[in-house]
């Protein structure tokens, strides 16, 4: 088994490594089972957000306060 080497975490990082270089500021991920393990490796946890199905459609303002406080504390990590 490969569990607890590290290799979770340098996934991670690269991700983060690869998203700077290409001018992203923020990450936001969906994991129904793995919230720990993110957790530790710095992301926090943000109010649900559920697909309406539309592209296009306004989530609400309680919705998007959550999200951008969530990227806000994402995006100076990653600086």
């Amino acid at each position: 088994s490969r569990r607890r080497q590290g290799l979770g975490r340098l996934i991670v990082a690269r991700a983060e490594e690869e998203a700077r270089k290409r001018g992203f500021a923020f990450l936001y991920l969906f994991t129904e089972d793995q919230q720990a393990f993110y957790e530790r490796c710095g992301f926090e946890v943000a109010k649900p957000i559920s697909s309406l199905g539309a592209v296009g459609q306004l989530l609400d303002s309680g919705a998007v306060e959550s999200l951008q406080r969530l990227m806000f504390k994402r995006a100076s990590r990653l600086s």
